[in-house]
């Protein structure tokens, strides 16, 4: 399950957090790691429940995870890289491949991105207090090496993890399930009310650790996608 495997790679990410050996060697090839195809997951009607894995919300949410902000982590670290791909899987999962816009007088067919329900946040950040979800948008216009919509989606979680505000800002769009609806099947992980709020509280033990991501990465705009 998506789910699980992302709960366990969180688990792994905070114990390295707070590891007190912060010399730990650090992976820096990929190849070390399971690709998107390697990876077995249960496909779309399986998005996450299951009679073995179904703790309250309060049991997964900040109170099961502590801040450990002691070491910084990065896609160095082997279990950072896979945390990354476990919850890429979680977020492209039951994704349209694409969609058909108007453009004028032309229609277009649109492939879809993380990016494409990302670009809403100033639709779902009216007030002045939430700006700081605003304002990771506008750190993309400063990458030099990020040119396409799936990089941006890529750059946009780690600018999220490193600010601390994923969590809060996927809370703010999963709200607007008539924006979610028009990226995602009906099976979708996020559009099912029980798994993507579980997913949300999952994400919320993220907040208590140190992400320290590199944003401008070339690589970003060519890294396979995840299944969906």
């Amino acid at each position: 399950e998506l789910l699980r495997e992302l709960r366990s790679a969180i688990q792994a990410t905070i114990e390295l957090a707070s590891s007190e050996d912060l010399d730990t060697p650090r992976m820096e090839s990929p190849s070390r790691l399971p690709n998107y195809e390697q990876m077995k997951v249960k496909n779309a009607n399986g998005s996450g429940k299951e009679d073995a894995y179904s703790p309250s919300k309060s049991s997964t949410s900040k109170n099961l995870y502590k801040p450990v902000d002691s070491r910084e982590l990065d896609e160095r670290d082997l279990v950072v890289k896979e945390l990354m791909i476990w919850l890429e899987r979680c977020l492209w999962h039951g994704m349209k491949n694409e969609i058909i816009v108007k453009r004028g007088e032309h229609v277009v067919k649109v492939h879809l991105s993380i990016w494409n329900l990302i670009r809403h946040l100033p639709e779902v950040c009216a007030t002045s207090s939430e700006d700081c979800f605003i304002q990771t948008l506008y750190q993309l216009r400063d990458l030099l090496f990020v040119r396409t919509n799936r990089g941006r989606g890529h750059a946009w979680l780690r600018i999220a993890l490193n600010e601390k505000l994923l969590d809060d800002a996927l809370t703010r769009l999963l709200k607007r399930q008539d924006i979610v609806s028009r990226y995602y099947y009906s099976f979708a992980l996020l559009r099912d009310e029980e798994t993507s709020s579980l997913f949300l509280a999952m994400l919320a033990g993220l907040s208590g650790l140190g992400f320290k991501f590199h944003i401008d990465e070339s690589h970003y705009d060519t890294d396979p996608e995840p299944m969906r």
